[in-house]
């Protein structure tokens, strides 16, 4: 028993070290990510809340690429060990759906688009740190925000954009 435990701390040291490099780096995003599996070794609860603290509802972090450019995405929303963003910037202009019939989010062409190519742009690292989210029916790791959730996130975080944009509840 005292080897297992003796094994089970220094892969959780080892695993705290990388996320402390990561922080170090400022790289909060994936610092943030491994610090959560740590379950209260060491400081790392109180380097989630530091990294929390740091960026701020409306701050501006780069995660992952798509055509070889870096994404800057809004924090929108910061809860315990996860945030919702935004793209700063349109990342491509795509219509919400092939078909010319109405049609929802769940079944549209834009959902398939960025849970697969788009969401494949990105690292495996990268991919497995962003958090799947129901909605409806539906279970993605990228999606587009319904028009309830712009109303609600517009009163605690200012955003604009000169383009125009789909939301999930757009038909």
């Amino acid at each position: 028993k005292a080897k297992v435990e003796e094994i089970r701390i220094t892969v959780l040291d080892n695993k705290y070290a990388e996320a402390e490099k990561l922080f170090n780096d400022g790289k909060y995003a994936e610092a943030i990510n491994i610090y959560s599996t740590l379950g209260g070794h060491k400081d790392s609860k109180l380097r989630i809340e530091q990294i929390s603290n740091r960026l701020g509802d409306g701050d501006v972090l780069y995660f992952g690429t798509y055509n070889d450019k870096p994404i800057a995405w809004k924090i929108m929303k910061t809860e315990s060990n996860k945030m919702l963003w935004l793209a700063e910037k349109p990342i491509a202009q795509k219509p919400f759906t092939d078909d010319i019939k109405k049609i929802t989010w769940e079944t549209s062409s834009l959902r398939s688009w960025l849970n697969d190519e788009f969401i494949n742009s990105f690292s495996i690292e990268q991919q497995n740190q962003i958090i799947s989210t129901t909605m409806g029916n539906t279970n993605d790791k990228v999606f587009l925000l319904s028009v309830d959730e712009i109303v609600e996130l517009a009163k605690s975080v200012r955003f604009k954009t000169e383009e125009e944009w789909w939301t999930s509840t757009s038909t």
